[in-house]
């Protein structure tokens, strides 16, 4: 499972590593909160759709085919 987190710019760096570490910190976080392991990926800002009306949390994007 995916979890895409829109991060503000301070948090971004250039060094890979570290984006990489918050990464794993947070999927650390979520594991230990949920126990599900996710990949975590960091995105910029307001780039993630925003729903009008009801709140779209979850976007399953698994292909059944």
């Amino acid at each position: 499972m995916e979890v895409q987190i829109e991060a503000t710019e301070n948090l971004f760096s250039d060094e890979m590593k570290e984006m990489e570490e918050i990464e794993r910190n947070i999927a650390n976080q979520i594991k230990k909160e949920i126990g599900l392991r996710v990949d975590v990926t960091l995105v910029e800002s307001e780039s993630l759709p925003r729903s009008e009306g009801k709140a779209a949390r979850v976007i399953d994007k698994r292909d059944f085919s």
